[in-house]
This record gives C-alpha cells, structure tokens and sequence, in this order.
C-alpha cells in the first residue's frame, strides 16, 4: 500500500499524520515500511539547527560526544533526524496494529519537495506462523536503515557489488 502525504521531513509531528491515514491492515502478517523524500529538503536548510534543538533533549540524540566539524556535525544532526522521523512513524503505526520488521528511510530526487511517500508492504520472508499452522513465538529482528541520498549510496556501492558478484561467478564456474 502506497501514500502520498503533504509535508516535510523537518516536521516534528510528521508521525502524527502517518497515524491518522486510512488504512487497513492484516494482525497476523508482518510488514515493510519504506519512506521516501525529497534528498535536497536537507540540503542548506534552515530549519534543521531548530529541528535539532527540539531533539537535544532525549540522550539518544546528543551531540555532544561528536566532531566539533561543523560538516560532521551537520550530518550527525541529519541522521538524527532521519532517525527520529523512522523510528516515531514506525512507533506510530505499531499503535495502529502493523508489525514492521524492516523500515528504511530514504531521501530521493524523483519525489516533489512538499512531499512524503509511504510505501508500507507485506513481508513474505516472516510468517507470524509456523508451518503446521502454529502461532510462532518468534519475532523477527527489526531493521532500520537510513539513506539521506539513496542515489549516491547506490552509486557509490555499484562498483563494489559488482566486483563481487564477478568473483563469485567465476569461483562457482571453476
């Protein structure tokens, strides 16, 4: 299931909106969230340093244990904002009865700047099931990745995938 929100990924309250879409979702199945924005939102932004002051209060935000450098900086603050932004939105929709057991955020060029994509999809790789039927009593690890610029992180890892699909295809031919 696709959205397509107004808003920023600067709001704080951008969880708030995620919780009120209209929705209906299986309990007995697990699902991936996918988050997607605009990449240049955070770029020269001024209301990231503002952003970053409503979150100094909780310590898994603190900055005070990193770079004084003012671009290091910057970066720690971005993710920590992709960070709080995927983790309350995730928080929001486990209210509602959706168990997410991968979500990524990820800041893209394809998408209009006053705008948020959420992408909230079945996981067939975990079943809440055993496979006589059973309710399993195991739960999936959760995975969070944040990308600020989803196409650079591809481009830089291309050359690296293919060096090693490469070598893997001919030690398997040997």
């Amino acid at each position: 299931m696709e959205f397509i929100i107004s808003g920023s990924i600067l709001d704080i309250n951008l969880h708030n909106q995620v919780y009120n879409l209209p929705f209906e979702f299986e309990s007995d199945k697990y699902y991936t969230l996918t988050i997607c924005f605009n990449k240049y939102m955070l770029l020269d932004n001024n209301d990231i340093p503002s952003l970053s002051n409503l979150l100094k209060n909780d310590p898994k935000y603190s900055l005070q244990n990193f770079s004084k450098n003012e671009e290091d900086l910057r970066i720690n603050i971005i993710y920590n904002i992709l960070d709080y932004q995927l983790r309350e939105i995730d928080k929001s929709l486990c209210e509602r009865g959706v168990d997410i057991t991968f979500a990524q955020i990820n800041g893209v060029s394809s998408i209009e700047a006053s705008a948020l994509k959420i992408e909230i999809v079945e996981d067939k790789r975990h079943s809440k099931f055993t496979k006589k039927g059973k309710k399993s009593n195991q739960k999936p690890l959760k995975t969070y990745i944040k990308a600020p610029d989803l196409e650079y992180a591809q481009d830089i890892a291309k050359p690296y995938i293919t060096k090693m699909l490469v070598e893997s295809f001919w030690k398997n031919i040997k």
